[in-house]
């Protein structure tokens, strides 16, 4: 998929998450959440296909990843939310017949649910906030693969759908400002170029960041 189409898959999930704010009842609590941390990507089986046909297991370093959550939770259903998460990581790896780099933008949508402890009249939703996230959307991907007697194959960036769990606790210092960690866990596959190489790709995030809240 062409980077204009990839684009338009964007701008479409950001225009549904803006749609679902604006539909919120008045009461509703909104959040912004802001994290970073380190993606490790499991080995992955690639099948390449050119002049011959290759199997070969890729193993991927760990890596920086950072991005951003938005959404709210109900004011009649507290522990129950949504949001639209936007995220990076580029993890490369090393296999036995070649190399492989991969950029990774995950734009997903998640339910969030929550579970509110150390309730008192300064934090009616709790002050502690163990929860839990899942969903699915778009990986926008790049894939570069580099095969000695192959040579080198770039894919343009291209959108595939997958899906993404997590889970972590919230601490609130004030009722607007508080941090968190969290675990993630995404999954998809992609075809670079649409025909010689194929991955599954598997990441577990280890995260931490500010969450504001009004």
């Amino acid at each position: 998929m062409r980077l204009s189409r990839c684009l338009g898959v964007t701008i479409g999930i950001t225009f549904l998450g803006l749609t679902l704010g604006a539909a919120r009842p008045a009461a509703a609590e909104w959040f912004l959440d802001l994290y970073g941390g380190v993606s490790i990507t499991d080995d992955a089986d690639v099948e390449l296909r050119g002049g011959q046909t290759l199997n070969d297991t890729v193993e991927f370093d760990e890596v920086a990843t950072g991005g951003g959550r938005l959404g709210f939770y109900l004011p009649g259903l507290r522990w129950l939310g949504f949001a639209v998460d936007v995220s990076y990581f580029a993890p490369k790896g090393q296999g036995s017949t070649g190399e492989a780099r991969l950029e990774v933008v995950p734009i997903t949508g998640l339910v969030m649910f929550r579970l509110p402890l150390l309730e008192s009249q300064q934090f009616p939703n709790g002050r502690l906030q163990p929860y839990l996230g899942a969903g699915a959307g778009v990986f926008l991907t790049s894939v570069k693969v580099e095969v000695p007697g192959l040579g080198e194959e770039n894919s343009d960036w291209q959108a595939e759908f997958g899906g993404d769990a997590r889970g972590g606790i919230t601490f609130l210092f004030t009722p607007g400002f508080g941090v968190f960690i969290e675990g993630r866990y995404t999954a998809f596959s992609t075809n670079p170029g649409g025909q010689n190489t194929d991955f599954d790709v598997q990441t577990f995030h280890a995260l931490g960041g500010l969450t504001f809240r009004w």
